[in-house]
């Protein structure tokens, strides 16, 4: 009885263990060397810089640059970062703002996981979104609405219907914005999606689409005050659409890694279908990732040369 019970504890404990070694496998990519990779991480960086120490004489940055902190997107990726670099070495703030992501990825899978009612350990196949396109070019605004997505399905799932939900949803849709314009066009295709349930009735729906208001009015005065007219929207063929949307996240790093994310990929494929046969009757996740995959596939692949657009709704696929 005594082993059986030791066994069992040393089991548990491994248990426990592997999302750590996890986590700690998706971070030290970032920790480990002295200047994180990422073609736009100087920029953040420097942005972070101005807005920590905006006032400070020593620096002068107010008698070179005019402060705005309008509620744009991006706005919030560029306060937190900010906010590091008041206490830490430029790009330790950027090592500690990716520490957060990659942490954040694991709590909020967990949450939405536990929701979903499957095993905690599940949580674990959006790490992998640590080492796609997005993180390793340095879009530090737009990575951060990836879990507060997380936390928004969740909330969809489990969440009744009624004042308290249509609060949350409406405050993780604000945040989503703050961080990045895509990721609350993928919050609110979401609560479209789940809006209408006959279960609940037609009628509960208006609470859900109420909390749309707020963040979609937000975005659409920022989106039309600041509309670029000269814009050029690039496409390829079809086929080379789909050669874009997946090479973007599989080849970015290096021949060993996109391996790596293509098997892990094809596991988390396998779980999806699995749990697809499983949840049958509910298959509303399922279709919120095909549908925004094909969204991700029709849409322009960059617009002018400071814009990708399609291939970002990858990780809120994975994540659906």
């Amino acid at each position: 009885m005594e082993t059986s019970n030791r066994s069992y504890i040393v089991g548990r404990l491994v248990w426990h263990l592997v999302p750590v070694f996890c986590v700690l496998a998706a971070l030290s990519p970032f920790l480990l060397p002295d200047i994180p990779v990422g073609t736009d991480l100087p920029k953040h960086v420097m942005v972070a810089r101005v807005l920590a120490f905006y006032n400070d004489t020593k620096y002068g940055y107010a008698n070179h640059f005019d402060l705005d902190l309008e509620p744009r997107p991006t706005v919030l990726g560029a306060l937190t970062l900010a906010g590091l670099a008041k206490g830490l070495k430029p790009f330790d703030a950027a090592k500690a703002y990716l520490a957060l992501f990659v942490v954040g990825l694991w709590f909020s899978g967990r949450f939405l996981t536990a929701r979903a009612g499957q095993p905690a350990l599940a949580a674990v196949l959006l790490l992998p979104l640590a080492h796609t396109f997005c993180v390793f070019s340095g879009f530090l605004p737009f990575i951060g609405s990836i879990p507060f997505f997380a936390l928004l399905l969740g909330v969809l799932i489990k969440q009744p219907k009624g004042i308290a939900r249509s609060v949350w949803i409406c405050a993780l849709l604000l945040l989503l914005y703050g961080f990045h314009i895509v990721g609350l066009a993928a919050g609110c295709l979401a609560v479209a999606m789940f809006a209408f349930d006959r279960k609940d009735g037609w009628q509960a729906a208006w609470y859900d689409l109420a909390a749309l208001v707020p963040p979609v009015c937000l975005a659409g005065y920022y989106l039309v005050r600041d509309h670029r007219h000269s814009s050029r929207w690039y496409y390829n063929r079809p086929l080379q659409q789909i050669e874009a949307y997946i090479g973007y996240n599989a080849w970015t790093l290096s021949r060993v890694s996109g391996f790596l994310f293509i098997g892990l990929t094809a596991a988390l494929v396998v779980f999806v279908g699995w749990q697809a046969y499983r949840e049958r009757e509910k298959p509303r996740l399922l279709l919120l990732a095909v549908v925004m995959a094909a969204i991700g596939l029709v849409l322009p692949y960059q617009i002018d040369d400071w814009f990708i657009v399609g291939s970002r709704t990858f990780p809120f696929v994975v994540v659906a």
